[in-house]
C-alpha cells in the first residue's frame, strides 16, 4: 500500500474501533452513581492551626546549659591566651558570647 491509501486505512480502523467501544458500552449495564456518605457540603476551608508556643528554658535546661558553656570556656580561654595573648582572649570569649547569646534568641529568651 501506498500513502494514498494511509487516510483510508486510519478511517476505517477508527471506524471499527468506535463501532466495538459502542458495543461493548451497550452491553455493561447501567451502575448507579455512588451516593455521598455524608450529606452536608465539604468546606475546603484551610484549617487555622494555633500559633507555635514559644519555650523558655527552665531552671534546669539554664543550668546544664551554663554548666557546660564555662566547662568549655576556661579551657579555651586558657589555651588562646596562651598561644595568642589578649587578641586570643578576646576572639574566645567573642566566640563564647556568640553562641550564648544564639543559645538564647532560638529559645524564646530574646527579650527576657
Amino acid at each position: 500500500m501506498g500513502p494514498e491509501y494511509e487516510d483510508a486505512v486510519v478511517d476505517a480502523f477508527l471506524a471499527r474501533l468506535d463501532t466495538r467501544l459502542a458495543e461493548q458500552e451497550a452491553q455493561q449495564p447501567q451502575q448507579p452513581q455512588p451516593q455521598p456518605v455524608f450529606n452536608y457540603p465539604v468546606r475546603m476551608v484551610p484549617a487555622k492551626l494555633p500559633a507555635p508556643a514559644t519555650s523558655a528554658w527552665t531552671f534546669g535546661q539554664t543550668l546544664a546549659f551554663v554548666s557546660i558553656v564555662l566547662s568549655l570556656a576556661i579551657p579555651l580561654t586558657a589555651i588562646a591566651a596562651s598561644m595568642l595573648g589578649v587578641f586570643g582572649l578576646i576572639v574566645a570569649w567573642a566566640g563564647i558570647a556568640a553562641v550564648v547569646g544564639t543559645a538564647k534568641t532560638k529559645n524564646g529568651a530574646k527579650n527576657k
